[in-house]
């Protein structure tokens, strides 16, 4: 039951950062570059996949899943 528990809260956590982390960069795009954006995320201590939605929240036409 504890680790039912514990995967449970990982997942709610995570993506509640990701929810965060979307908000943030969505409402920063409006006064920086976008451009400088993409390289801070680069630089994120968070996992790829994250990194990848986060690029393609700021710029959908240039990042894929490939």
């Amino acid at each position: 039951m504890l680790g039912l528990i514990t995967v449970v809260g990982d997942g709610v956590a995570g993506y509640g950062i990701q929810a965060i982390l979307k908000a943030i960069y969505k409402e920063r795009s409006q006064t920086e570059s976008v451009r400088f954006l993409l390289k801070e995320i680069k630089n994120l201590a968070i996992k790829d996949k994250l990194k990848l939605k986060l690029k393609n929240e700021l710029s959908p036409e240039k990042f894929t899943n490939t």
